[in-house]
């Protein structure tokens, strides 16, 4: 949602770059995990936020794109750049039947074995 000065000087991103990756990894969350996900961000400037000089987003709700939601997977969205609150009605029976009979099944498809694997093989350190 919204870019540091730093952003733009060094890669040269404009208003609403920010906000179209986290916009459409929101929507694969949804695909992939078969969940809902609410997007909400920091509209309008803000100078005296240092690291944030202005903000761009338009709020929504996600749904899975699968069998009984919308195609385009969006349950609710805001106005771009306007504050305000998008809402939007999620029903998690719904959920649970497309987990259970929809189209594509990626929590069916995981892997736990592969996961335990490669959680056990790594190491983390206190920064």
């Amino acid at each position: 949602m919204h870019l540091t000065p730093e952003e733009r000087a060094r890669w040269n991103l404009k208003p609403g770059n920010g906000y179209y990756r986290v916009r459409l990894c929101s929507q694969a969350c949804a695909i992939e995990n078969q969940i809902f996900v609410a997007l909400s961000g920091l509209v309008g400037y803000m100078p005296h936020i240092p690291q944030i000089d202005s903000g761009y987003c338009q709020a929504g709700i996600f749904a899975p794109c699968d069998y009984s939601f919308p195609a385009d997977g969006i349950l609710a969205l805001g106005e771009t750049n306007e504050s305000m609150i998008a809402t939007g009605k999620i029903d998690m029976e719904m959920l649970k039947e497309n987990r259970e009979r929809g189209q594509v099944f990626p929590a069916k498809d995981r892997r736990p074995e592969v996961y335990a694997k490669y959680a056990a093989q790594a190491t983390f350190t206190k920064s």
